[in-house]
C-alpha cells in the first residue's frame, strides 16, 4: 500500500468511527446514562421520547371507541406521506443524479480531478485508495438502502392503518396481546424510518468522499455535529419519564 493510500485509509476509518461511534453513543450508551440520572434532568433524547410517545399513542388509539380509529388512521396517513416523500427523494437522487454520473465518462473524469485537489493526500499521478466510481457506487448503495427502508416503513404503516381501524371497531381485537402486536408494528415502522433517515445522512459524506478524504472527514464531523444538536433537547423537566409512565395497559402496569 502506497503512502497516499494509507493516509486516505486512515481518514476513512476515522470518519467511520466518528459516525458509527456517535450512533452507538446515542442509541446505546446515552439512554443508560440518562436512566441513571435523577428525574430532574432536563436533557431529553428525541428517539427515547419518540418510543414513549409511540407506546402511549398506540394504546390510546387502539382503545378509542368514540371515532372508530379515524384520528389514528389520519396520523398514520401523515406518516405514510412523510415516508413516501423521503422514498421519492432517494429514488430521484439515485436515478437522476448518482446513477447518471456513474454512466457518464466525461463527468467521471471531472470527478476524478476533484480528488487530485485534496490538501492531505496528493493523488495526482497516483492511484488513490478507491476509484471515484467505487466511491459513488458506495454512496448510491447507501441511498438505495435508505429507499428500501422507507418503502418498508410505508408498507408497515399501510398495514397498521387497516389493523388499528379494525382494532378500534371490533371488541375481539382489543386484547392486551392485540395491542402489543399493534405496538410492535408501530415501533418497527419507527425503526425503519429512523434507519432510513440515518442512512440518508450518511449518504452526504459518502458522496463528498469523491472530493478527497479530508472532505469526507470534515463533512462527517459537520453532519454528526448537526445531529448531536437536534437529537437531544432541553426541557423544563424529565419529559420522557412522564410519557413513559402513562397510558400503559393494565397488564403492563402490573408488571412494573
Amino acid at each position: 500500500m502506497r503512502h497516499n493510500q494509507g493516509v486516505e485509509l486512515a481518514f476513512v476509518l476515522v470518519s467511520l468511527a466518528v459516525y458509527v461511534g456517535y450512533h452507538l453513543w446515542l442509541f446505546v450508551l446515552l439512554p443508560r446514562v440518562r436512566a441513571k440520572q435523577s428525574s430532574s434532568s432536563n436533557r431529553v433524547i428525541i428517539s427515547k421520547v419518540s418510543n414513549d410517545v409511540r407506546t402511549a399513542w398506540t394504546y390510546l388509539s387502539a382503545s378509542d371507541k368514540t371515532d372508530s380509529g379515524v384520528p389514528a388512521v389520519q396520523t398514520l396517513r401523515n406518516s405514510i406521506m412523510a415516508a413516501s416523500f423521503m422514498a421519492t427523494t432517494c429514488g430521484l437522487m439515485a436515478t437522476s443524479g448518482v446513477l447518471q454520473v456513474l454512466t457518464d465518462d466525461q463527468r467521471l473524469g471531472q470527478i476524478r480531478k476533484l480528488g487530485d485537489l485534496d490538501p492531505a493526500v496528493d493523488l495526482a499521478g497516483s492511484r488513490g485508495l478507491v476509484r471515484a466510481e467505487w466511491k459513488m457506487a458506495f454512496a448510491l448503495f447507501l441511498l438505495l438502502l435508505a429507499l428500501l427502508l422507507f418503502v418498508q416503513s410505508i408498507r408497515l404503516y399501510s398495514f397498521l392503518a387497516y389493523y388499528i381501524k379494525v382494532q378500534a371497531s371490533d371488541e375481539q381485537f382489543r386484547s392486551v396481546a392485540s395491542m402489543n402486536l399493534t405496538l410492535a408494528m408501530n415501533r418497527r415502522c419507527g425503526h425503519c424510518w429512523t434507519a432510513g433517515v440515518r442512512l440518508f445522512y450518511a449518504f452526504i459524506p459518502a458522496l463528498l468522499w469523491i472530493m478527497g478524504p479530508v472532505t469526507l472527514l470534515v463533512t462527517t464531523v459537520v453532519v454528526v455535529a448537526v445531529l448531536a444538536i437536534s437529537d437531544e433537547i432541553t426541557v423544563g423537566h424529565d419529559f420522557s419519564r412522564v410519557i413513559g409512565s402513562r397510558h400503559l395497559p393494565a397488564d403492563d402496569q402490573a408488571e412494573k
